[in-house]
């Protein structure tokens, strides 16, 4: 007696199919960046593409390409890689590329006499996300901060403006993204006392 099997036999498709990840980049270091994706085989139809008009690509139909996001609003987009065979199966793989908008600093200039110890300063942040973590050199967190002139510009004394008559200050401020921004600028002018000549009589 003959006894027959019967193997199972499997049909391999290949089907569409679409897996993401995430890029985050903050507004004020927006530049050229390198993706690449390592394909099944180079002699497969390779392209780079997005839903975006604003997403410009180097080169569309090879493995590797650039963009640069410089100028690019902030926001969210969507760069595809696609991979295709001689049958017409093919296969995208997705990224995510956030742009987050960075904060804007500006310190007013504040004048204060000479022999003023202490000088109240604030920042003024805009864009960006809340909360701002600000970082004056000195502790404090806070936007309006009552700094210590002793430890603002080399050789100032409270009474010798002979050194510095300009007291120029690091400021960075961080916001809820990791973006930050920097200046260091002249936030205290130190204005030399009036010299009146000696009362005569």
């Amino acid at each position: 007696m003959r006894h027959f099997y019967f193997l199972p036999i499997f049909f391999l498709f290949l089907l569409p199919f679409s897996s993401f990840s995430q890029q985050i980049i903050c507004e004020d270091l927006a530049g050229i960046e390198t993706y690449s994706v390592v394909p099944t085989d180079v002699n497969n139809t390779l392209l780079w593409s997005s839903t975006s008009p604003s997403v410009v690509f180097a080169t569309t139909n090879s493995n590797i390409t650039t963009i640069n996001w410089n100028g690019v609003a902030p926001g969210t987009y969507t760069i595809s890689f696609t991979e295709t065979n001689s049958l017409g199966c093919d296969s995208t793989v997705n990224l995510t590329v956030t742009i987050n908008e960075s904060p804007n600093l500006s310190i007013a200039t504040v004048q204060v006499c000479e022999g003023t110890t202490v000088a109240q300063v604030t920042a003024v942040v805009t864009n960006g996300t809340l909360p701002y973590t600000v970082n004056w050199g000195q502790p404090g967190n806070t936007l309006t901060e009552t700094l210590d002139l002793s430890l603002v510009g080399a050789g100032y004394t409270g009474n010798d403006i002979s050194a510095v008559l300009n007291l120029y200050q690091t400021v960075s401020v961080t916001d809820a993204n990791g973006c930050s921004v920097s200046i260091n600028e002249n936030i205290v002018d130190v204005i030399p006392n009036p010299e009146p000549g000696a009362i005569t009589f």
